[in-house]
């Protein structure tokens, strides 16, 4: 069976490229035969999976023009084409009928999260559009591939199509353990994200802080803000004085030096201001594959709920805290061993290849 997955966007993220490469690496280990293409107009960073599209293509709609373009043409090569749901599309009126083997890939609800991007009347037109052209590329396809459970019911609901849930996951053989540098007399808390956009409840958590000031001292507790913070939350960190470290930006060696010294990683508090009820984020599997344990607010796809290492519940600094002094102790190599079967990228490939197999 000839798989191919297709990723066409303006640019990849830094999360987008490393769940590609880790896909890449996944199926060349399992010996099975899945290509792995991103099409984008930015600096290729990786020869081995990357196109830059055309400058001809690359405004808004040609970029997508492309990616149908690119399908159509290496389509008979392949038993199954996955290819990464291009929102509000008005191609896919177009070509989408004519790829018969073709599954889309949902790592949102569409609808509603177009509408959080962009708060103004191109949000509102862009979710209208999606609304439409979503539903008619969903009922073209032979089913949705999705990050969670949850969006596989959204989509199933949206469009009564068959579903697939389909995981981040990590390369474990590339993503070492941290070393130990947890410090006896502190509790130093970890929370990263590129952005902290809504969904990741930074602005709730800063609340806590604010109402606990007194039990944060007397406990020692350092909080590791990696990624870029917003305007409203400076104002709010620099207005209430809260001692937080703010490390902006950094690139993985040099957060890799403040994971260290960390007791426990927080995961985004707030995702339903995304319409969601679980996540399948790809910084809860890297914290997890350096043996640090999380907290969040939310359930995770892939972990039962009742799993050691990751903790649900509400958002309470004091209850972080007591979770964080509750791990001080537990071996990173431990928590990295059993969370394996949860977040190994093979693992969870294989299972989606044989899931497949019906289909062809």
């Amino acid at each position: 069976m000839n798989i191919l997955n297709i990723t066409c966007v303006r640019e990849l993220t830094n999360g987008q490229r490393k769940q590609l490469i880790f896909e890449y690496d996944a199926c060349n280990t399992l010996g099975i035969d899945w290509d792995v293409i991103a099409l984008h107009t930015a600096k290729i960073e990786d020869h081995r999976l990357e196109i830059q599209i055309p400058k001809f293509f690359s405004k808004i709609f040609l970029r997508n023009l492309y990616g149908w373009l690119y399908m159509l043409k290496h389509q008979k090569e392949y038993d199954v084409i996955i290819n990464r749901h291009m929102t509000f599309d008005p191609f896919v009126l177009i070509f989408g009928w004519f790829i018969k083997n073709r599954f889309t890939v949902h790592h949102s609800k569409e609808i509603e999260e177009l509408k959080i991007i962009k708060k103004d009347w191109k949000g509102k037109c862009a979710s209208i559009a999606e609304k439409l052209f979503g539903f008619i590329s969903l009922k073209q396809s032979k089913g949705a591939i999705c990050v969670t459970n949850d969006i596989a019911d959204y989509q199933k609901k949206r469009a009564n199509v068959q579903t697939l849930v389909y995981p981040n996951g990590i390369d474990l053989s590339s993503t070492k353990v941290l070393e130990d540098k947890r410090i006896d007399n502190e509790i130093n808390i970890a929370f990263m994200c590129g952005t902290f956009s809504a969904w990741h409840g930074l602005d709730l958590l800063l609340k806590s802080v604010l109402e606990n000031k007194k039990f944060i001292q007397m406990n020692n507790v350092k909080i590791h803000l990696i990624g870029r913070v917003l305007e409203k939350e400076l104002d709010f960190i620099n207005a209430n004085k809260l001692d937080l470290m703010l490390h902006g930006l950094l690139p993985s060696e040099k957060y890799i030096k403040v994971l260290e010294k960390c007791d426990i990683g927080l995961d985004s508090l707030a995702l339903n201001r995304k319409k969601l009820s679980e996540a399948a984020a790809l910084k809860v599997r890297e914290y997890l594959a350096f043996g640090l344990p999380v907290y969040s607010a939310y359930k995770d796809t892939a972990i039962p709920i009742d799993f050691q290492y990751y903790k649900v519940d509400k958002i309470d600094i004091q209850k972080i805290v007591d979770f964080a002094k509750e791990m001080k102790r537990v071996s990173r190599h431990e928590i990295r061993e059993i969370s394996k079967e949860y977040i190994s990228k093979e693992i969870l490939l294989k299972k989606l290849y044989d899931e497949l197999k019906q289909y062809v």
